[in-house]
């Protein structure tokens, strides 16, 4: 058997004999990838924080009770001898209590993914166990483990995901041949091992007044200072911005010399983010490609001001964009007064722009063509091809 699939819908709880014989039939088979979801709405129990959701029932929007109605189903410590499985996904259920490495075999997965695995009955020790009786384990995703602190993985993945496990503190892994790493959640990690060429999505989702927090994600970041691309997303300050927090972009954001491609995410409401970006991309003097996702598909727009004049803040000549930087892609512009600066200032200094993409948010579209002149007459660059979307 190829693949063995089981979701259970909305907030039912599955039959669990009936989803232990459906087990027990697809590993006689031979089965190969297994994927079971005890209910389709367990995304709703991820870090609404991160997803950018507002519940009103604390960080995750459920309450313990609601959580422990998802999570009845155990998985029978069974699953984890099945020589033939090569892919395992399991969401919003149980593992077994103390999983002993002796009952976990797993010769030849290559991919584990663990997404809500959080209940009384599923300890940081089991979710350890069945990582290490992977010896041929090559894409891990780790998503809203909550119990998790620290996590060893032996083997030498070529994926890593962590998303919203938010107690995690430390992570020895080999990154060496990773070509693709995520990480979204809150207080960067630290992560015992060196430093990686992969491709790497950061985001994160709040920000602590801590300056220890500030320390480890410029260490967090270090780990990938050789990599040609890079994701980075942060959240908006907008009420009482932090000294530590804007001094982090200006003064200690790591440099980058190999990076060609850089995607920034943020809503840019403060007029510091304009610093912020600048203060970025002071660190990547070899950038040929910078893309800006300036909110979400639910954001409100803005509204645009056109008799108000966007003077360009005083801010240092930056090396990549009069130089280097020759696709520009803006999405989810708003026109609001903020996100003109920073797109005037990053135009007026592209001296060798060649391409610039813009996605306008839903509901400026009534200004579209004033915002689109006024941003041709930012071009430095007046051969500058502008797609607009």
């Amino acid at each position: 058997m190829h693949g063995y699939r089981v979701v259970a819908p909305g907030r039912v709880s599955p039959d669990s004999c009936a989803v232990d014989q459906w087990h027990s039939y697809a590993l006689a088979h031979g089965v190969q990838e297994l994927h079971l979801q005890t209910s389709t709405r367990h995304h709703d129990m991820i870090c609404a924080l991160c997803c950018g959701r507002d519940t009103g029932k604390g960080s995750s929007g459920y309450s313990n009770s609601q959580k422990d109605e998802y999570l009845k189903h155990v998985v029978p410590a069974k699953l984890f001898s099945c020589a033939t499985l090569r892919s395992l996904h399991l969401a919003s259920c149980s593992l077994p209590p103390n999983l002993a490495a002796s009952t976990v075999q797993l010769p030849s997965l290559e991919t584990l993914a663990l997404s809500n695995i959080s209940s009384s009955v599923s300890s940081s020790a089991s979710i350890q166990q069945l990582i290490s009786g992977c010896p041929r384990l090559a894409n891990l995703t780790l998503e809203a483990c909550h119990q998790i602190q620290d996590i060893t993985v032996d083997t030498r993945l070529r994926t890593f995901a962590l998303r919203c496990c938010h107690s995690l503190r430390r992570v020895t892994v080999d990154l060496s041949e990773t070509r693709v790493f995520e990480y979204l959640g809150q207080a960067a990690p630290v992560i015992d091992g060196p430093p990686t060429n992969a491709s790497a999505k950061i985001h994160i989702c709040t920000c602590s007044s801590g300056k220890n927090d500030f320390d480890s994600l410029s260490g967090f970041l270090l780990l990938f200072v050789n990599a040609k691309h890079l994701h980075f997303a942060w959240p908006d300050v907008t009420k009482n911005p932090l000294s530590d927090y804007d001094d982090f972009f200006t003064l200690h954001f790591p440099r980058f010399p190999n990076l060609t491609r850089l995607e920034l995410g943020s809503r840019c409401a403060h007029p510091r983010a304009v610093d912020a970006v600048a203060g970025i991309l002071r660190q990547t003097p070899n950038l040929t490609a910078l893309s800006l996702k300036l909110g979400d598909h639910e954001s409100s727009y803005g509204a645009y001001g056109p008799h108000f004049a966007v003077d360009v803040p005083d801010v240092p000549a930056v090396q990549c964009l009069r130089e280097r930087v020759r696709e520009m892609s803006v999405e989810l512009y708003e026109g609001a007064n903020v996100q003109r600066m920073l797109l005037k200032t990053l135009l007026r200094g592209a001296l060798v722009l060649q391409s610039l993409r813009l996605v306008f948010a839903s509901g400026c579209y009534s200004e579209l063509d004033a915002l689109t002149d006024e941003i041709k007459s930012w071009l430095a660059n007046p051969a500058t091809t502008i797609n607009i979307f």
